[in-house]
């Protein structure tokens, strides 16, 4: 697939699957191999959208080559759930990431996220800034 197709499949799983929680995309767009399978990822996705319900996130800027996408995001939400040890105060929060994306006839093979973790301990209050 091109560089551009590429992009609006990752586009989709931002805008789709976590934005509208979609989750007939992972059926379409996720390999079947990828992580633990299917059923596994939409656990994954339902389980973060349990804790943060109005999670939005906002991309900023996509770049693509052959199979690869990148792409540089802002995630506003709402804590309303335990996360990690973390007592809900129904804080909000604003944190950019960066996702890679890598694509193989059409599918998502593989994905690595790199968010900021610190700044989103920060602004619930779990961390001093």
């Amino acid at each position: 697939m091109s560089s551009e197709a590429n992009k609006a499949l990752a586009r989709r799983i931002v805008e789709e699957m976590w934005n509208t929680k979609n989750l007939n995309v992972v059926d379409e767009v996720y390999s079947p191999e990828f992580g633990g399978g299917h059923e596994a990822t939409k656990q994954f996705v339902t389980a973060h959208l349990a804790i943060f319900p109005d999670l939005h996130i906002t991309i900023q800027d996509q770049i693509a080559e052959n199979d690869l996408v990148a792409t540089r995001y802002v995630m506003r939400a709402t804590q309303q759930r335990e996360f990690a040890n973390i007592q809900p105060a129904g804080k909000q929060f604003t944190v950019t990431g960066i996702e890679m994306h890598r694509f193989a006839d059409g599918k998502l093979v593989e994905l690595w996220n790199v968010v900021d973790a610190l700044g989103m301990l920060q602004q619930l209050g779990v961390i001093s800034k």
